[in-house]
């Protein structure tokens, strides 16, 4: 049975999958898959293996930037980016681009985590304040909801470098799309 077929029979758990630019989709995976998603007992969060979220971010931009999820639940999504030499301005300093395609992936994940069965996502509004260059090492993207509504969601993501420097302060907004 093929990776697609695996996933079309399964029924209890879903994880991201990039379906378009800024688009996610919920979709099904197999129960024994190693336990991508496992409900905690008595509580209504969600634990998410971050290596599921980038194996599934695998061949899109998140890949190419280099982005790494380390934490995940409904309330709260964490990736790291190491600032590499393809990712800096002229004047060294990492691009805002970078830290704007890492805040909307985070955001855009968040969103994910929190939808309902068979919708999917897409950034309708993102709004940046840049505060300070990343010039090397690590920087962390941290992203919390503002609002979790029927038909959008909005969330805060900070980014930071590895002293806790804050470098941007990203606020979007994800459609939340309806089968």
């Amino acid at each position: 049975m093929s990776g697609a077929e695996q996933i079309a029979s399964s029924a209890l758990t879903t994880i991201p999958v990039i379906t378009a630019a800024t688009t996610m989709r919920a979709r099904p995976i197999t129960s024994g898959s190693g336990g991508v998603a496992e409900e905690v007992a008595g509580e209504a969060d969600v634990t998410i293996d971050p290596k599921s979220l980038d194996e599934h971010h695998r061949g899109t931009m998140a890949e190419l930037l280099g982005i790494r999820f380390v934490e995940a639940t409904r309330d709260r999504v964490v990736a790291e980016l190491t600032v590499r030499d393809d990712l800096r301005t002229f004047g060294g300093r990492l691009h805002g681009g970078s830290l704007m395609a890492l805040a909307d992936t985070v955001g855009a994940t968040a969103t994910f985590l929190n939808l309902p069965a068979g919708a999917s996502t897409a950034t309708l509004e993102s709004k940046t304040n840049f505060f300070a260059g990343g010039q090397e090492g690590v920087v962390r993207a941290e992203s919390i909801p503002l609002h979790r509504g029927r038909s959008t969601m909005v969330w805060q993501t900070r980014v930071t470098d590895a002293s806790g420097r804050l470098l941007s302060l990203t606020i979007q907004t994800q459609m939340v799309l309806k089968q």
